[in-house]
């Protein structure tokens, strides 16, 4: 009994579910995944972006998760970016902010430069 108790309370810490139950996803090791999930933490690196490309155009966000930093982000700039390997993570981000640029792949197979170029300035990452 204790063993299966074990086992559900570990299941349950390496599960993280969207805000609304928008969705749950598995912590994989494999990606050495840590999902923020603090809201003091989330306002402090919001407020630390300081980007002033035209509606945030030149934000990108790296391995966003189930964006509980995406969405916080999107508010202030509207035009952002991220970069997510996770095809689960990827799906939930498409459902729950479909007006988000959102490439899903490695961001060592992203092009930064020519992704610096089209949005018209220099990067600022997250």
């Amino acid at each position: 009994r204790r063993r299966a108790n074990r086992t559900q309370r570990n299941r349950k810490r390496n599960r993280l579910s969207a805000p609304g139950d928008e969705g749950s996803i598995g912590r994989k090791d494999v990606l050495s995944q840590h999902f923020l999930e603090d809201e003091t933490i989330i306002t402090k690196f919001v407020e630390a972006v300081d980007d002033r490309s035209k509606n945030g155009a030149c934000v990108v966000e790296l391995g966003p998760g189930l964006g509980a930093l995406t969405g916080p982000l999107l508010e202030r700039y509207k035009d952002m970016s991220a970069v997510e390997l996770d095809s689960q993570a990827a799906g939930v981000l498409r459902e729950r902010f479909p007006h988000l640029h959102l490439v899903e792949g490695s961001m060592l197979d992203v092009d930064f430069k020519a992704l610096s170029e089209k949005k018209g300035g220099r990067l600022t990452v997250v």
